[in-house]
């Protein structure tokens, strides 16, 4: 796989069918910048989640957004009454083209009367979710003319794995677009594991959190969250395998690479479903960059941190050239640390 050399910035999307208990705080420690909420179908349903998720992603300073789906049984005006009441204008909107439960499908002129509605009543309309197929096999490969870029879905596999691991079999060719409109953000799998949770959908954006954050049209402010991944930039520097000499609370010293992206990616063993095998605690990460200088990052300094590895989880620690690292695990227990 051949990916140019620039920062990826991962999102998730949620909807009614995640539990209200999935904790969107920690998808973003886990690298999700933006959360895209479902907000509602047609003129006639709205997501019972979307209200609360939207609260607590803002409240975990994620970025956000609102998904909403098309219906061909409600007409442009129908569906724009229904967002005017639910969706807030400083909420961009995505118009999500897809096939409804009943089998029916939004045509192009239909599609794109709504996302006109959409626009005119004073929506940011930053992408449109129209998969390749759709606009393939159901509308016959038109020319997608007043249509923004795509957000656009396309998977290796069904496998559960963590994020890192689903973006590793992603190909540079997921990205081509279609329609005349290019790809803005791509999803890539519908089995991620995120915060304890799976599956979940993931996408990428190839660009920062700023830039993300122009796109939608939002303030690039929130605080500290999770990684974004720079590709071709920085390799691995190298893979340690740490065992547990006792039960009690342990410290290992690792070297990082100093850059922007350097990080710890935690790898306990794993079971066929995807957890960690045997328990692990990670607490304070102590980081230090040039010349001794404290980076900050520790993540046990946030107090919604849950030190209980669950999975595998990666730990952002930007200009950090070595760290300490806390963790506690029953004597005998490898796991593996990535270091960049």
């Amino acid at each position: 796989m051949s990916m140019a050399a620039q920062p990826i910035t991962f999102v998730i999307d949620v909807s009614h069918h995640q539990p209200l208990s999935l904790d969107l705080a920690q998808t973003r420690r886990d690298g999700c910048e933006l959360c895209l909420i479902k907000a509602g179908e047609g003129g006639s349903y709205v997501d019972p989640y979307f209200a609360s998720n939207l609260a607590e992603s803002r409240a975990a300073g994620q970025l956000v957004g609102a998904y909403w789906f098309i219906r061909a049984n409600a007409t442009p005006a129908q569906h724009v009454a229904l967002m005017r009441a639910t969706v807030p204008k400083d909420v961009p909107v995505i118009p999500d083209v897809e096939t409804a439960a009943d089998g029916s499908k939004p045509s192009y002129a239909h599609a794109t009367n709504v996302l006109n509605a959409i626009r005119a009543e004073g929506w940011r309309v930053p992408v449109g979710y129209i998969p390749l197929w759709y606009w393939r096999d159901v509308w016959g490969r038109p020319t997608l003319t007043g249509w923004p870029d795509l957000w656009s879905s396309r998977y290796p596999n069904n496998r559960v794995g963590t994020l890192a691991d689903e973006w590793a079999e992603v190909p540079e060719s997921y990205w081509t677009g279609y329609g005349g409109r290019d790809v803005a953000l791509l999803q890539f799998t519908s089995s991620a594991r995120i915060a304890g949770y799976a599956p979940l959908d993931a996408s990428a954006y190839r660009g920062t959190r700023a830039q993300l954050a122009a796109l939608l049209g939002q303030s690039t402010s929130g605080g500290a969250g999770g990684s974004v991944l720079t590709t071709g930039v920085v390799d691995m520097l190298e893979r340690i395998t740490v065992t547990s000499p006792n039960d009690g609370v342990n410290t290992v010293r690792v070297n990082l690479s100093g850059t922007d992206v350097a990080a710890i990616l935690a790898r306990p063993p794993l079971n066929k479903d995807g957890d960690a095998a045997s328990p692990l605690w990670i607490g304070n990460i102590y980081a230090w960059g040039s010349d001794k200088a404290g980076v900050g990052h520790n993540p046990k300094a946030d107090p919604n941190y849950k030190d209980r590895v669950l999975s595998q989880r990666r730990f952002a620690l930007p200009g950090a050239c070595w760290a300490d690292l806390e963790y506690s695990a029953p004597k005998g227990t490898a796991f593996v640390l990535d270091l960049f």
